[in-house]
Parts: C-alpha cells; structure tokens; sequence
C-alpha cells in the first residue's frame, strides 16, 4: 500500500482476524452436525486405520493416518469413529481459515494499485478485506460437496487444508 511502512508484516491483522473468525464458526457448524458414529463410504476401515496406526486401503493415507490418531489420543471420551470425524471437522475449519486468509491478503494487494483519491479509508479496507475472507472461507466450508466430508470420517479435509496451505 502506498504510504504503508516496508516492514509491515505480510499477513496483517485483518487476514488474522478473518483467519481465526472463519477457522471457529466453520468448525462450530461442523462440531454441531458431526456425523456421530460410522458413516457410509469407508469411514469403518478408516476409523480402525487410524485407531491402531495401521494402513486402511492403498494408497493408505499415511499422513492423515497420523492426523487422525493424534485425535484419537487426545480426545479421551467418545468413540472412535466420533473423535476421527472430528479430526476430519478441524481439517476442514482450518482450510476454510487459510482460504479467507489468502483472499483477505489477496484484497489487499487488489487494492494496492487504487489511486489513494479513489480508496477507501484504510480501516474501511481492513474491514472490507476481513468479511471479504470470511465470506469465502465459509461460502468453500459450506458447501454441499465440503460440508458433508468434513462432518464424517473422511481424508478429503486434510487434502484440502494441505493443498490450501501449499497455495497460501
């Protein structure tokens, strides 16, 4: 931005803000209607796979594997199937975290070539910048192919939030 100190940092409050807002509301919608016990597709292989640090089917996922055992130790209650649904939920809400934090830091540089005549008064932008993210963040969560897999036990959630945080 013009007139904007060098050695401002390249995530600004605004995209942080958009970040954590989208990553919480995102991951309370999908804690609410959190598939409860084994679903359809392979959500039996996949939740023992990751109870006993095993390999599900080939390709056999190594790395959600992991992922989700980690949820299985650190949620003491509930049953399997549950606590790796909700390893799948937290995948997920982060993804749609790092998508409003690329499109909040993606207005900023859309806006940086304006005039400063035509702009917006830098808090305005920030604001505009922060429900921009949030919007696209929870418009990807909430969708009707994402919301399913990140509800149940699923390996699409941590591809996603890997793929997100590749680009980002």
């Amino acid at each position: 931005m013009p007139g904007t100190p060098r050695n401002t940092p390249f995530f600004q409050r605004s995209d942080w803000l958009s970040f954590g807002a989208t990553t919480l509301l995102a991951l309370l919608v999908y804690l609410f209607t959190l598939v409860p016990d084994v679903g359809l597709d392979n959500s039996g292989v996949w939740s023992t796979a990751a109870a006993y640090g095993g390999v599900s089917s080939p390709p056999g996922y190594p790395l959600w594997t992991l992922w989700a055992w980690v949820f299985t130790k650190l949620l003491p209650f509930s049953g399997i199937a549950w606590r790796v649904a909700v390893s799948s939920a937290v995948a997920g809400a982060l993804a749609c975290g790092v998508i409003a934090l690329m499109v909040s830091r993606g207005g900023a540089a859309i806006l940086e070539p304006v005039p400063d005549g035509q702009r917006l008064k830098p808090r305005e932008e920030k604001w505009l910048r922060a429900i921009c993210g949030y919007v696209a963040g929870m418009v990807f969560g909430l969708n009707g192919a994402f919301w399913p897999e990140a509800i149940m036990v699923a390996v699409w959630p941590l591809s996603i939030l890997l793929l997100c945080s590749v680009l980002c």
